[in-house]
This record gives C-alpha cells, structure tokens and sequence, in this order.
C-alpha cells in the first residue's frame, strides 16, 4: 500500500465522519483501525523458519483435551485408516518410541482406573518430548515478529485530519471558548511489538497548528487562532496460543487491553494577544476537553482495532517466532 492510497483511505473514512455530529474521539476511531490494519497487513508474510512442535502427551486428536476421543483417534488411525495423526509423538501415550494398541490401552487406563499412572511428559501442559525417539509431529512454520510492524514505513510520517477538530462551545470559570471546526495532523512515530509478551504500542504525536478559537470573558472578547499539540499512544495486547516450541498463533486482541492516551498537551495562545489571569483557565479548559474524550473512545478503538485484527487473521493464521 502506497503512502497516496493510505492518505486516500484515510480521508475517504474522514469525510465520511464529517457529514455527521461527531467528538473528538470520532475522528480516531477509524483512523487508528485503519493505521493499524494497514500497519499489519502491508506486507506479505515472511517465512522465518520452522520450529519443532508442542504436543501434550495423549492428546492423539490435538483438541487440547485428553478424553475417549484419544484413543479412538488412535485405534482408527493404526486399524481402520482414520484421519492421519499429525502429532505422532503425542499418540505415543507410554513414551515407548513406537505407536501401537499399547498406547490407545495406556490411555483408556488412565482415564477409567484411578489407579492407572499419568502418561509420561510433556502432560498436562504443553511442551517437547524429553525423549528421543523415531516419532515426529508436523512442523510450524513460523514468521519473523516484525511481520506484525511491516507495514510500519507506510504510516510514518504526518498524515493530514481534515476537520479533525469539532466545532464547540465551552464554558467555565466565567470564560467561554468558541471553536470552530479546524484541521488536525497526527505523526506516528514508532510502532513495536514484543513477541515474548505479545504486547503492541503505537506511538506519536497529534496537533492541529491553527484553531480558531473566539474567547470570551469579563472585559475580554478576542477572536485569534490557538495552536495544540500532544504526545499520545494505543497499547495493548494480542491473545497468543503456543503451537511450538518458539512459536505462537496470534488469535486475536487480548479483550480489554488497549488503552489510548494523550499526554503532554500544550496550548499556544501566543496569537491571541495578553490573556492576562485567564490564561490559566483556558489552559484548563482545552486540557480537559482533550482528556475528557479519552475514557468515551477508548471502548470504540478497542472495538475498531479489534475488527482490524479479526480481518487480518481471517485471511490466514498468524503464526509468529518467539
């Protein structure tokens, strides 16, 4: 995706927003799940490398459970030409280094005599057979974590918010601000990804360099332009399934953990002339109409970075190199 067709895309969503009553926060929203399905889906996967692959003892079907269906699974592989055992290490209930009617009886004693002992490890928890044996289970290719910032070079620098700020009146302390509608830029500065926590950060900056702004208080009523900057960032966290030893299917948003902030807020009023005492206060007012709008959106760009992942995985699984 070109740097021309992420802007068009972007205004495209932007315009669409504008026919309608929207906050601060509205603008966000689909920006930040477009930057981010665009941050994750530039870039074809690239194969990293294949990896030895996790089984839990047993688990002869790979549902994640040890229970009948195990040794069936087993018993129709060996003697009626049942669907091929992918993990053939964790059929191998006893750990004996050969698959056999052995292994289908192990398990059937384990789960109906209490008396029976647990199959060997990896059991009860997921892991590598500690044996050697002649035994293998399909292995996981896996890709480089950075396929999950690949797209990171075409959201780099500063893209455009057409009437990113809404029109409004506040008021407080005896002073009233009239804002009128204004354009705002938003910069990413860096976007990473831990693959040993699965946890992701986009980081930036966001302004809009000319508010028009009309300020109104005892003895002062002065229309001028005021300037607004602000450092601001989305964490979170992907829910992450290990399928081998060093690697992991990304399933999905971790439900609940994106937090968007904006910190470092800093008003110009340099244009609009001595504001005297009221200076203060309307530092107050453009801070907490900014920080009053985060805890209302934080929900939505949950919901619309949510979506972005699902459409990325929905196309194929995900699986990233530890």
């Amino acid at each position: 995706m070109s740097v021309r067709r992420f802007t068009a895309i972007l205004g495209g969503v932007i315009r669409h927003r504008n026919r309608r009553k929207y906050d601060q926060g509205a603008t966000m929203r689909p920006i930040l799940a477009v930057l981010l399905l665009a941050t994750l889906s530039a870039s074809s996967p690239t194969l990293a490398g294949s990896v030895e692959a996790y089984f839990q003892r047993g688990d002869s079907n790979l549902d994640g459970a040890l229970n009948i269906a195990d040794p069936v699974a087993t018993l129709e592989y060996l003697f009626a030409a049942g669907t091929p055992l992918e993990c053939l290490d964790a059929a191998d209930t006893n750990d004996d280094g050969q698959l056999n009617i052995a292994d289908a009886v192990y398990t059937l004693n384990y789960l109906f005599t209490p008396t029976s002992p647990a199959p060997p490890d990896p059991f009860g928890t997921m892991g590598n057979d500690p044996t050697t044996d002649a035994l293998t289970c399909t292995t996981v290719d896996c890709q480089d974590p950075a396929i999950v910032v690949a797209g990171l070079s075409v959201i780099q620098g500063t893209v455009p918010l057409p009437g990113a700020i809404p029109a409004q009146t506040i008021s407080q302390s005896g002073v009233t601000v009239e804002v009128q509608q204004a354009d705002a830029e938003l910069t990413v500065d860096s976007v990473t990804y831990d693959p040993i926590t699965h946890t992701f950060a986009v980081l930036g900056t966001a302004g809009a360099p000319a508010v028009p702004v009309t300020i109104s208080a005892l003895f002062i009523n002065v229309s001028c332009n005021v300037a607004i900057t602000s450092t601001w960032s989305l964490t979170g966290a992907l829910d992450a399934v290990p399928v081998a030893d060093g690697a992991s299917e990304i399933v999905g948003v971790t439900p609940g953990s994106i937090v968007v902030s904006v910190d470092n807020i800093d008003i110009d009023f340099s244009q609009c002339g001595g504001l005297g005492a009221i200076s203060g206060i309307l530092n107050t007012i453009f801070v907490d109409a900014i920080q009053g709008t985060i805890g209302t959106i934080t929900d939505q760009i949950a919901l619309q970075v949510t979506d972005a992942f699902d459409q990325l995985l929905g196309a194929a699984p995900l699986i990233v190199c530890d």
